[in-house]
């Protein structure tokens, strides 16, 4: 990148672009590569969390709690309490 294209934009060089101004095929690769894997540990952890619970998942108790609120065995606060307990897990 040219001097007069630094002060026009601003900045300095992105070393993962090249002088077209394009990100190169193994930088994109290795990028999609790390989005993939990120994608496979947040899965992994929620699966985690539906496995530790008995395989019930946050909605499910939710649908409970909102079932009981419903018939009137549970107060609109008791519902909004428990429901912001369950999802600060």
């Amino acid at each position: 990148m040219g001097t007069w294209r630094k002060i026009l934009l601003g900045r300095e060089k992105d070393e993962r672009v090249n002088a077209f101004g394009f990100v190169p095929k193994a930088e994109k690769q290795r990028v999609r590569q790390l989005h993939a894997a990120e994608r496979t540990a947040q899965a992994t952890e929620a699966l985690a969390k539906v496995q530790s619970h008995g395989g019930v998942t946050v909605a499910d108790e939710i649908a409970k709690l909102a079932e009981l609120r419903d018939r009137g065995a549970l107060t609109d606060a008791e519902f909004t309490a428990q429901k912001a307990k369950l999802l600060a897990k």
